[in-house]
């Protein structure tokens, strides 16, 4: 297994380069092609990591499956651009390849490397073959155009495609129904996960619903598909992996802060003052200076709140051990030492389980 991790991860690191060389020669190197190849790095890198480190884990393949297929993408739209003739299939091919691998493999096995059971390996099986339907009807009109061979291709391109979304719909499914059964660390891997895809929704959802060009699409889009393969290294490796609950309380505390920010000062500052038919500068200042005040405190309600929610509950060390102490002072049987310390460790701590081990 080392062997084959190290084949894929040179053959993989050879494509990236290729890819980065193959479109600064056709001169197209703009800032969006370097965030994709950035991100593409950045799934062979994690990749890479994982298949050394867990390889019996299929998502570590899956995830250096991606960054290979996505420089391979890129190297066969530079060779399609210069005219080269297999530049076209290649690209097409790692492209749906990647689409499979992305958005229907990595959802079903996530983060177990197995589906959820053997009644939810189907979505994985429609998509192979929605990809083998793509490929089939391709590969006849580039290898024998005809009237026919169009038929075909137009036919397959439908049902390859409905295949395939129907398939990346079935594994979304399957990791919502994932995560509502798991608890404990395979629920904190998924909010990893969750964390950066929303990312890629949102800047989905900007690109189409805000009219025009918005910088904000191409910003979530860029730190999804960069966040994406570190949210997939973090989740794996179990490293920091309860700083999620932290993050996600404060994205959503500051994001509503902001908003808070935004309505107070729209309507204190302009609404009222409009309204009151008054533009006094001194009305505005004070208007500004009563929201920057209220801040703090809305800010310290808000996290707690929050911080409860995501049960990351501040606790402090110091008091735990004084109520402990002054407990230990006064109880004298076993039953009620095991009780105190166990209600005490776990309002400070909140485990998913807690056992007491005593010597008698």
């Amino acid at each position: 297994m080392r062997t084959r991790a190290w084949v894929l991860i040179v053959v993989s690191g050879l494509l990236w380069w290729a890819a980065v060389v193959a479109t600064y020669a056709n001169g197209t190197l703009d800032a969006e092609r370097a965030i994709g190849l950035a991100a593409f790095a950045v799934f062979s890198i994690v990749g890479s990591l994982l298949v050394l480190r867990v390889g019996s884990n299929a998502v570590s393949w899956v995830t250096l499956g991606c960054g290979a297929l996505g420089s391979l993408y890129n190297v066969g739209d530079a060779l399609d651009e210069r005219g080269v003739g297999l530049g076209g299939p290649t690209s097409t091919t790692a492209f749906f390849s990647l689409i499979l691998l992305f958005t229907v493999v990595l959802p079903t096995i996530f983060p177990s490397g197995a589906p959820l059971g053997p009644r939810w390996r189907w979505p994985v099986h429609m998509g192979v073959g929605g990809w083998l339907t793509l490929g089939v009807g391709r590969l006849l009109g580039w290898v024998h155009p005809t009237a026919w061979t169009e038929i075909v291709y137009d036919v397959s391109e439908v049902v390859g495609l409905f295949a395939l979304v129907a398939a990346a719909m079935a594994a979304v499914t399957s990791i919502i129904v994932r995560w509502v059964r798991a608890d404990g660390p395979e629920r904190l891997q998924l909010d990893w996960l969750a964390v950066a895809f929303s990312l890629v929704v949102a800047g989905i959802i900007d690109e189409f619903v805000v009219p025009g060009n918005s910088p904000a699409a191409g910003i979530l889009l860029s730190l999804g598909g960069l966040g994406v393969p570190v949210a997939i290294g973090l989740a794996i490796t179990r490293y920091r992996l309860y700083d999620v609950g932290r993050i996600l309380s404060r994205t959503v505390a500051y994001l509503v802060l902001a908003g808070f920010v935004a309505v107070g000062y729209a309507l204190g500052a302009v609404w009222l003052p409009t309204r009151l038919g008054t533009e006094n500068p001194l009305f505005v200042a004070g208007t500004t200076l009563a929201i920057l005040m209220a801040l703090n405190p809305v800010r310290r309600w808000l996290i707690t709140r929050l911080d409860r929610r995501f049960n990351r509950t501040p606790y402090e060390p110091d008091a735990v051990l004084d109520r402990l102490t002054t407990g230990l002072r006064s109880a004298t049987d076993i039953p009620t030492i095991t009780g105190m310390w166990g209600a005490e460790v776990g309002a400070a701590l909140e485990p998913v389980t807690l056992t007491v081990w005593t010597r008698t």
